[in-house]
């Protein structure tokens, strides 16, 4: 090579690849979007910043989908959850509640375009028929407000599973410091709130939504208080979620992130595992308790003994926590709830459509026919009937099948919670705990110790690919 050669090749700008140009150009989304909102907030005022926030959020979230960015589109998602309730009561904006709503859309297309291009013909047949069958219980809905309210308490939970199921191993990896970091901040808020440091009012959310509760007592939200005995109340923190129940759930799932995706950092997966212990502890969440307990013994059991040991002693073990907190709170009511539902579902094949159960009826002045509230999956079957039944039976059974791993718990946990509690499809509550409860329902997901199963090594036989093609094949 000659001397100018060499001279003009030195002089050619680095290449830059597509990984660099995607992250350059969500860099620069961010910092038009710290800019415009600073601007709305001096110019326009809080109502129009909140606006614009949700606007930047879901121009993202679109943007990371185009772009094939599921990590980003998971960090949008944590973030606007750890932060909305906390624009809401700052601003008493009812509109910030949107904010983790927004990144959805995303979500949504990504998914999609995944699903359509890679995904076996059953997984299609199966989305379209949900959507379906979701569809015309909004249209049987007594009300149309509380059947879309409905509608998207269902929607999330599967939104959700079908963008885990999609997601790879290393981009769940990628994701994991990302999301136990953000739950992190809200669980170290959560602890300082014990020692009386409360900056953010929960009462500012009260009564921003008309489906939700909005009674107080001696300053704090009633779901603040907890009361073990006559005589006796304790206060619990509610994180940034401004939600005790919502928080315990949060750091549960924190806590299956952090043990899932930390390998290798025992220091920070130790302090994760410390503070989210202690921020479910105050939160006095049983659906938090639940989770950690799902997160900590059903991989050890099933490796160890095998998933009919599991099935034995989580049986036993659930009936003996039932039994002992029967009595405390809303315990039978969450239960009497779900047993009101599924016996709705089963005498009503086809359902009564949203509207039907739930907590929202009665909070709006109609009657619930079905007598099950308290309970995510009550409201799905009594809504759908048998397909709601057969739904939560599979994905119930399929998280067993898959409990050797974290997410295979989290996806156990993810249906167990939603049994007894219409919280577990809040996005802010379980949000991440859904995700990875879909990564569990891809062959992707599986523990590399273990030997594939024979259809996995069917599976395998028949691609060329290093990787799987085939999302959501039988495992």
């Amino acid at each position: 090579m000659s001397t100018t050669t060499r001279s003009r090749a030195s002089r050619r700008p680095p290449r830059i690849d597509g990984e660099q140009l995607k992250s350059l150009g969500l860099l620069i989304g961010t910092a038009v979007t710290v800019v415009v909102v600073t601007v709305a907030i001096l110019s326009g005022g809080s109502q129009v910043a909140v606006l614009l926030l949700i606007g930047c959020f879901g121009a993202a979230s679109v943007t990371a989908a185009v772009m094939g960015q599921p990590v980003v589109i998971i960090a949008l998602l944590v973030v606007a959850s750890a932060i909305q309730r906390a624009v809401a009561a700052s601003t008493l904006s009812a509109t910030a509640l949107w904010l983790d709503d927004i990144v959805l859309v995303g979500m949504v297309l990504y998914a999609a375009g995944r699903i359509l291009k890679e995904s076996s013909l059953r997984v299609k047949v199966v989305v379209v028929v949900l959507v379906l069958v979701l569809g015309v219980a909004v249209v049987r809905a007594p009300d149309l407000g509380l059947g879309i309210t409905q509608f998207r308490q269902m929607a999330v939970p599967m939104i959700l599973l079908l963008f885990g199921m999609v997601l790879t191993r290393e981009q769940i990896m990628k994701a994991g410091p990302i999301v136990v970091a953000v739950i992190l901040v809200g669980a170290v808020y959560g602890l300082f709130e014990q020692l009386g440091w409360r900056p953010i009012d929960p009462l500012g959310v009260l009564g921003l939504n008309q489906y939700a509760h909005g009674k107080s007592f001696e300053g704090l939200p009633n779901s603040y208080y907890y009361y073990p005995a006559d005589g006796v109340r304790l206060e619990r923190s509610g994180g940034l979620v401004l939600n005790p129940p919502s928080f315990g759930m949060l750091v549960g799932s924190g806590l299956i992130w952090a043990w899932y995706t930390l390998k290798g950092h025992d220091v920070a997966k130790l302090i994760c595992t410390v503070v989210f212990l202690a921020a479910a502890l105050f939160a006095f969440g049983r659906g938090g308790f639940v989770l950690i307990a799902l997160a900590a013994f059903q991989p050890l059991l099933t490796r160890k003994s095998g998933k009919l040991s599991f099935l034995v002693v989580g049986v036993v073990l659930g009936y003996v926590a039932l039994s002992e907190f029967i009595s405390d709170g809303q315990s039978a009511k969450h239960v009497d709830g779900f047993v009101g539902g599924i016996v709705y579902a089963i005498t009503h094949p086809l359902g009564g459509g949203f509207g039907t159960a739930g907590n929202s009826l009665s909070r709006i002045g109609l009657e619930n026919e079905s007598g099950a509230n308290e309970s995510l999956a009550a409201i799905f079957m009594a809504s759908v009937g048998w397909i709601g039944i057969a739904v939560i039976a599979f994905l119930l059974v399929r998280g067993v099948l898959a409990g050797r791993s974290l997410p295979g718990a989290a996806l156990t946990g993810a249906v167990v919670v939603s049994l007894v509690s219409e919280t577990a499809g809040g996005l802010d509550a379980t949000g991440p705990l859904w995700i990875l409860a879909g990564f569990a329902l891809s062959p992707l997901a599986r523990d590399a110790s273990f030997p594939p199963t024979r259809a996995e090594r069917r599976l395998t036989r028949q691609s060329s690919a290093p990787q799987v093609d085939q999302i959501g094949a039988p495992t």
